[in-house]
Parts: structure tokens; sequence; C-alpha cells
């Protein structure tokens, strides 16, 4: 019998990749994995500095530019290729942050998401700060792409708006023949 590995988003806090092994209580069988996270990125989509400014030449020719999704995507992309058993997984905050999103909203966030091949994410707080109204079409557009949000600590019962949604509290996955539950 497979036994469950339970991995909590918001306890896996990681922002780089980090390897993981498990071991099985029936025989002492280990599945490596490697777990890619990100979270809070709040609609940082371009590169930029330490303090968060934008990113100009000079910074780049001196190598002080940071994040954007596109870095983060191909950094992605290369470590999936090259490691074993991989999820790429987000805690949540995409939303609110940048000018990006005070203007788009959903719309940049959702594309930007659907493109960067996440496994699995969760919803952050900021997810909630425009009401259903903001979170719905996100929502639908994360189902239209494949990615699976989890919405482990939420009831949306009695919100009219997510009557077409359903939100799974858990994914399991097949790593290797052991079950990973995330939350």
């Amino acid at each position: 019998m497979a036994h469950l590995l339970c991995i909590a988003l918001v306890v896996a806090s990681w922002s780089h990749s980090s390897g993981v092994q498990a071991k099985q209580d029936n025989g002492g069988d280990t599945v490596n994995m490697t777990i890619l996270h990100t979270n809070d990125i709040h609609s940082r989509i371009l590169e930029s500095d330490k303090r968060g400014f934008e990113c100009d030449e000079k910074k780049r020719n001196e190598s002080k530019c940071f994040g954007g999704v596109a870095r983060i995507t191909q950094t992605v992309r290369d470590l999936k290729s090259n490691t074993t058993n991989p999820l790429f997984l987000n805690a949540g905050d995409f939303y609110q942050g940048t000018l990006w999103y005070s203007i788009l909203k959903y719309n940049i966030v959702s594309a930007v998401m659907a493109n960067m091949s996440y496994d699995t994410v969760c919803l952050g707080n900021h997810e909630f700060d425009d009401g259903p109204e903001g979170l719905v079409p996100f929502l639908l557009k994360m189902k239209d792409a494949n990615v699976t949000v989890l919405g482990t600590n939420l009831n949306t019962s009695m919100e009219p708006l997510f009557q077409d949604i359903t939100l799974p509290k858990s994914i399991v996955y097949n790593i290797s023949g052991m079950q990973v539950a995330l939350l």
C-alpha cells in the first residue's frame, strides 16, 4: 500500500528548487523529487533591481537585475529537464504590486501564469482583493489552461459566482509509485 506524503504549499515556502526525499514505511524505498516553488510574485512580470525598481541597461550589464517571469519560466524549464520528478508550485499572491495589475487585473496574471506551466497553485490573500468578481474570471482562465488551483480552506457554496467552479481541496500525484498529496 502506497503511503501518502503530504506537502502543504504554505509550509513549502522555498522560492528556489529544493530536493525532497521521501521514504516509505514499508520497505525503505526512497523516491527523489524536486519541488520548484514560487510565491508572492505580486505581478512583478518584468525583472527589477533589488529594491523593486525598473531594470535598465546599466543595471543589467552590472548583473543587478533579478526575477521577472521570463527568467523564472526559463529557469523552471531548465530545472524540469534536468531533475528527477519535478513539481512546479505556487502558493499565491500573484495579484497586486505593480501597474501591470492595477490596469490589467486578472487578465495579465492569468495569461502569465498559464504560460509558466505550473503544476498546482493555491490562492494567496491578494487574490481576494477584488472580490469574487475579480477572482472568478482568473479561475476560469486557469481551468482553461489546465492549471490546478487548490481551494483547501475555501467554502464558496454561498457565492453564486462560484457555481460553475470547482476548487479541489487537494491533489494527489503518483511520483515513482509513491502518492504525493498537495493541500
